[in-house]
This record gives C-alpha cells, sequence and structure tokens, in this order.
C-alpha cells in the first residue's frame, strides 16, 4: 500500500478517535446535567413534604401528634389523612420521586415536656434513589436534611 494511503488511513484512524471520545465526554457531561437535574427535583420534592408535614403540626397539633407515629418509616403514599387534609392539591406525584417510588418518611418522637403541652418530632424524608431500593438514606438515597418539629398542644 503506497505510503499516502496508510498516512490518510492514520489521519481517519485519528479523527475517528477523536469523534468517539468527544462523544463520549458529551455524553458523560449530559448524564451528570441530568442527575443534577433529577437531584434537584427529588430535593425540592422532600423539601415541599416536610413543609406539608411540619405545617400540619402546627396548625392542628392534637391531631398530627394522636397520628403520628414514632420512629417507624411510612411511605409518603399512606401517610394518615389528617396530616395532609390541609393540602388538597396535593397529588400522588407529589409524594413520589423521579422512578415513581414513594418518599420514605421517619417521624421520631424526641422530647416531650413536662407539661406536656409540647411535642418534638424529628422528621428524616429519603428517596429510594435511581436503583429502586430503600436503603434507610444510605448508597444511592436521595436524603433531605432533618428537620425538628414541635407540636404545640392546647392545655386547655
Amino acid at each position: 500500500m503506497p505510503r499516502k494511503y496508510l498516512s490518510a488511513l492514520a489521519v481517519l484512524v485519528a479523527l475517528s478517535i477523536i469523534l468517539i471520545s468527544s462523544a463520549v465526554y458529551h455524553q458523560r457531561v449530559q448524564s451528570k446535567r441530568l442527575w443534577a437535574s433529577v437531584l434537584g427535583e427529588n430535593l425540592a420534592k422532600i423539601t415541599f413534604l416536610q413543609a406539608c408535614i411540619a405545617y400540619s403540626a402546627a396548625i392542628n397539633p392534637t391531631d398530627f401528634v394522636s397520628n403520628a407515629g414514632n420512629g417507624i418509616v411510612v411511605e409518603a403514599t399512606a401517610l394518615p389523612g389528617p396530616i395532609l387534609t390541609n393540602f388538597p392539591s396535593i397529588t400522588v406525584e407529589d409524594l413520589q420521586d423521579s422512578w415513581r417510588h414513594p418518599f420514605h418518611i421517619l417521624l421520631s418522637r424526641v422530647t416531650s415536656n413536662l407539661s406536656g403541652d409540647k411535642v418534638t418530632y424529628e422528621l428524616s424524608v429519603w428517596s429510594d434513589g435511581p436503583n429502586g431500593l430503600n436503603e434507610a438514606g444510605k448508597g444511592d438515597d436521595i436524603c433531605g436534611d432533618k428537620i425538628t418539629i414541635e407540636a404545640e398542644l392546647s392545655t386547655k
């Protein structure tokens, strides 16, 4: 094979390698952008769900305390009615992550003051993440920050 054909072939091979490398790089960048978007969407849903639960404790603390579990993980789609009745516009999609798995909620009673008029809870909410497995906030699960909720009960 003449030398000029070998040189042309080498140039074509080099260009092919460059094009493939560029495509792989752009695919990785696109994948990272998509992951950032999905992560942001799920964290926003988690924050919204936490705010709804905290609001329920503030406006109707007696119902909240009587319906809130203690140290039990529940799926958001199974929350007791009184906790979400103040939010009739909440849909099932609001209670699910991007992969259509329900968010997990852990509400743990932390303290109750001596007079019994204030109960403090710690709230954790997380998503199963892309693998669809509940790893209790570990692995690829997407977790919101733990928040503290105080339910002030009437002493009337």
